[in-house]
């Protein structure tokens, strides 16, 4: 679980009735690591209670962090929650939506309209293939294999909204142009989602993006990472997970 900025102040205050961050997480029945609390025992026995106080505020560290992004393209956010996933709904997502979907590019200006799925079940190359084109890189233009399941995701996504398109801020993005996300901000995950081409930063509009959230959360697809102030929800086809 990863607690947002906001509740960490409150946090910190409860962790200064108890000695160690392991018993505040004992008491929030959260992960420890949840607490993002950088603690020194031994040290905060030398500490005068005002003192203790200013260190453990110093030590909480933001578990979301909104990247810098170059200078030609909209708002993006990126959380290290998105690294590492070790599967992901490659084969599909047993025929979930009804095979047809639209997406809207703001930065490239391009919309496409496809059925990728026909009524038998078989999926068409030449529309996938124009998915796979929507979501190319930002800054190479390189494309990679998107896979079905994250397709068939954004359908179902589609059709519950009752949405023409869903707007794609950011799907494929290559090593290259991650690489220099990082550069300018900490926040970028090394290993992002993005990068293998199994994610997508997307809005649906004229939909509330917390029921966006909710509603891609309810799916268990995979990672759903929620950017209120940029705009957008992040979804993916890796480990089930949510921040």
């Amino acid at each position: 679980m990863v607690v947002p900025m906001a509740p960490m102040l409150a946090l910190t205050a409860l962790a200064l009735l108890i000695a160690t961050p392991s018993q505040a997480a004992s008491r929030l029945q959260l992960p420890e690591s949840a607490l993002s609390i950088r603690w020194d025992g031994a040290a905060a026995q030398r500490f005068a209670p005002d003192d203790r106080i200013e260190a453990l505020i110093k030590s909480v560290k933001p578990v979301a962090v909104v990247a810098d992004v170059d200078d030609d393209e909209g708002p993006e956010a990126e959380d290290v929650m998105e690294a590492e996933a070790d599967d992901y709904q490659a084969q599909g997502l047993g025929g979930l939506g009804d095979g047809r979907l639209g997406l809207h590019s703001p930065h490239f200006g391009e919309r496409i309209e496809v059925t990728y799925r026909t009524a038998d079940g078989r999926y068409d190359q030449a529309a996938l293939a124009n998915i796979r084109h929507l979501f190319r890189c930002k800054l190479t233009g390189e494309t990679v294999e998107i896979p079905i399941g994250l397709i068939e995701l954004l359908d179902a996504i589609q059709d519950h909204f009752g949405a023409d398109v869903i707007e794609l801020i950011c799907g494929y993005r290559s090593a290259e142009r991650n690489e220099r996300m990082r550069k300018k901000s900490s926040g970028v995950a090394k290993n992002s989602l993005h990068v293998k081409g199994w994610a997508a930063d997307i809005h649906v509009p004229g939909a509330a993006l917390a029921k966006l959230r909710d509603f891609a959360m309810s799916l268990k697809a995979g990672g759903v990472g929620y950017y209120p102030s940029s705009g957008f929800v992040h979804v993916d086809v890796g480990r089930v997970r949510y921040w």
